[in-house]
């Protein structure tokens, strides 16, 4: 993990606490609230480049 934010400076890692392979079962609200702002902001880059 160490190399990957090494290479890629806006990475982040992010740990979903009490949550195994099924994380989006297992805690939806943590991952939600780790995934969301990256989609958003996915999004607006998408649409910034139309």
């Amino acid at each position: 993990m160490q190399k990957a934010l090494e290479i890629s400076p806006n990475l982040q890692h992010k740990k979903i606490k009490n949550a195994g392979h099924t994380l989006h079962l297992e805690n939806k609200e943590e991952v939600l609230a780790v995934i969301e702002p990256f989609l958003k902001a996915f999004i607006q880059v998408k649409q910034n480049k139309r």
